[in-house]
């Protein structure tokens, strides 16, 4: 029996280990040669550096990068350092520093051409304050809408703008109706077989509408609840977030936009 034990110990860890070779091979583009990839998988890959710290690298569907995240423990618990997300043609889009879970110093956005579309200063999380460039405001489009989206944080709804949130694999050659089918689909789809099912929770429901916020970006920053709230679901769905994979930004006036986005998850399987 002993044996045995030892014998599938070492199996698994030879697979595990083989895994994490494979797919560091896969984005080894993206690792620089001075870190040591401590794990490794489909769509991530974690790393520790020369000083220390642990980067993991998040990826889409095509193995481009779309966030880079410092931790300053090997558990990632505590957010430390440089923390960046980037659009899919490889275009940084929001470049910031945390220092133990709180943001701080400089954030910069950026329109996905690489320009800078403005910068906010943050001190122990709190927003100190937000600047538009002036040639940006000088430069903007004429629609009201798309000037506000320059000048705010606007959030949109669906109706708002000129196409919404897309799933990654909905093809652009059919109809933006039939896209929106796809997404539809494709999300409920990955809400069945991917996020967790909230635990202690006894509904007759099936399933559950929410609301997600789509970044300008594309990933999904909040998930919440259509009235009424319910407390028992509330933290649940706040650990929701992580889950996603990035989307297709919603986009007004050919420029990526904040959008709010309808999606029905599953309650039971």
């Amino acid at each position: 029996m002993k044996f045995y034990s030892l014998f599938l110990f070492c199996l698994v860890s030879f697979w595990v280990t083989g895994q994490t070779h494979y797919w560091a091979i896969q984005y080894a583009e993206y690792i620089p040669s001075t870190s040591t990839v401590t794990k490794a998988d489909r769509g991530y890959t974690i790393e520790r550096t020369r000083n220390g710290d642990y980067i993991e690298r998040r990826y889409d569907n095509n193995r481009q990068i779309r966030e880079v995240i410092t931790y300053a423990d090997r558990r990632r618990k505590t957010l430390d350092g440089r923390w960046t997300t980037y659009y899919p043609n490889g275009q940084e889009a929001t470049v910031g520093h945390f220092r133990t879970n709180l943001r701080t110093g400089k954030w910069y956005e950026y329109y996905e051409d690489g320009e800078l579309w403005r910068y906010c200063h943050y001190e122990e999380d709190e927003l100190l304050s937000c600047d538009t460039l002036a040639w940006i405001i000088a430069d903007a489009p004429a629609s009201a809408e798309a000037l506000a989206a320059f000048t705010a944080d606007a959030l949109y709804t669906p109706e708002q703008v000129d196409t919404p949130p897309f799933w990654a694999g909905c093809p652009d050659t059919t109809t933006q109706e039939e896209r929106i089918t796809c997404t539809d689909e494709s999300l409920y789809s990955f809400a069945y077989y991917e996020l967790p099912l909230p635990t202690d929770y006894h509904s007759e429901q099936t399933t559950l509408t929410v609301n997600i916020i789509v970044e300008r970006d594309g990933m999904v920053s909040r998930v919440a609840q259509q009235s009424p709230s319910d407390d028992r679901l509330r933290e649940w769905l706040n650990l929701l977030p992580p889950y996603f994979p990035p989307l297709l930004a919603a986009r007004l006036d050919n420029r990526p936009v904040r959008c709010e986005y309808p999606v029905r998850i599953p309650l039971k399987h």
